[in-house]
């Protein structure tokens, strides 16, 4: 499964794994950080009110003037920095330089936004529920490694899965109806 990746050198070990503050490692603090600019970014900034203009409606935000193709270009841009760091940080963790570490992560990631609420349909997201969400996956995640056998945590995860997307089209139905 592996693709034998090569090991890393002892400091850059440290970012994914040592405590620095209340036992958590440099990588979750930079998460911390991230996150706390991606808020402000997201309440406070003209990208931050385009993207969701541009992610609710494009076509109506492209007639009331918004340059859609430039808002999802920079929110393409800075998806692509929040994966290199949390690459960075994931290969430090596992002290490995693999390619294929992450695989089969997906489903995770798509359970962190619906549980932080974000709409499958668009336009309706908070930077802040999704960190929430990926500390509660975490959590859950630690905490299957030791009470549930591994051929079952899939089938935990995708069970948590659907409950997270059927919650979230509920939500989403009932706030259609009024």
């Amino acid at each position: 499964k592996s693709g034998g990746g090569l090991k890393m050198p002892g400091w850059f070990n440290s970012y994914g794994r040592e405590g620095i503050l209340f036992g958590l490692p440099m990588a979750f603090w930079m998460a911390v950080v991230v996150t706390l600019v991606l808020v402000i970014a997201q309440n406070r900034s003209l990208l931050g009110k385009y993207a969701a203009a541009t992610g609710g409606n494009p076509t109506a935000a492209d007639l009331s003037g918004i340059n859609t193709k430039k808002v999802v270009f920079w929110i393409y841009i800075i998806v692509g920095v929040a994966a290199a760091l949390a690459g960075i940080a994931r290969s430090s963790f596992m002290s490995l330089g693999d390619p294929l570490s992450g695989d089969g992560m997906e489903l995770n990631a798509i359970l962190v936004v619906l549980i932080g609420g974000t709409a499958f349909s668009g336009g309706e997201g908070r930077v802040l529920r999704s960190f929430i969400g990926a500390l509660i996956i975490m959590v859950l995640t630690v905490g299957m490694l030791t009470l549930v056998p591994a051929y079952f945590q899939t089938l935990v995860i995708g069970a948590a899965l659907l409950t997270a997307a059927a919650s979230n089209h509920l939500i989403s139905r009932k706030g259609k109806e009024s």
